[in-house]
């Protein structure tokens, strides 16, 4: 995700995980918002498994650290779109499209998600 400033993309939306990991030093949980599986975005202090696992179920973050955990398997790439981060992206789409429509054209990690929100919008009207 590229930092918001003069002359920056717009932020993406991506298929992200969550790590939870100890600091030996201090002895208190923390966490990491990850792209992949190492690539460090956004530093969690202070969160706790039970604090990582609403932020998982929130935005459809999966865990890495869950067992099973495979990133490759599309339940784990779909697991955004399943979320209620997703339902209020969906929403935002409905009464923005404009301003959704050209945030999406220069998204390169979730692709479809306009298009996706805008299918659902339709098949959800009366």
């Amino acid at each position: 995700m590229t930092a918001p400033g003069a002359g920056s993309a717009p932020p993406a939306c991506g298929i992200s995980n969550l790590c939870p990991c100890q600091r030996a030093a201090i002895r208190r949980p923390i966490g990491w918002v990850v792209n992949y599986h190492d690539e460090a975005r956004i530093f969690l202090p202070g969160f706790a498994p039970n604090a990582i696992r609403i932020l998982s179920d929130e935005f459809g973050l999966p865990v890495l650290t869950e067992p099973g955990f495979d990133p490759a398997d599309s339940a784990h790439q779909e697991s955004f779109f399943t979320s209620p981060a997703w339902e209020a992206l969906r929403l935002w789409v409905i009464h923005h499209p404009r301003p959704a429509r050209s945030l999406a054209i220069c998204d390169t990690y979730l692709r479809g998600w306009y298009e996706r929100a805008i299918f659902e919008a339709q098949a959800l009207s009366p």
